[in-house]
């Protein structure tokens, strides 16, 4: 799938704002159900991107396949175990999309 100029610039953007931190960091975006956690396999500039220009196929289609979700119960309990658990993440408002690190 190619990008238009527009989602590449996007993604420019994102490349941009990569962030590093801890779950204890990010834990508070939990209590505003706004944490999407996005399968390693995924590219987190891409998902934000499409995220941004919601493009609601690609989203749905990940979804359907367990590649983007709210985190589980069994995932925030290990987290909360480890808050020093690194992630890397983007923010693209409201949701904060995030990727385990050294998975």
């Amino acid at each position: 799938m190619f990008l238009t100029e527009a989602e590449a610039m996007s993604e420019n953007d994102f490349r941009d704002q990569l962030l590093q931190g801890f779950w204890h960091d990010l834990k508070q975006h939990l209590e505003r159900d706004a944490i999407i956690v996005v399968d390693p396999d995924l590219d987190l500039h891409d998902v934000a991107v499409h995220v941004e220009q919601d493009r609601a196929a690609v989203i749905q289609d990940w979804i359907s396949k367990k590649l983007i979700a709210k985190p589980s119960a069994e995932q925030i309990r290990s987290w909360n175990e480890m808050p020093t658990k690194e992630f890397s993440f983007l923010i693209v408002q409201p949701y904060v999309l995030i990727q385990e690190r050294g998975h």
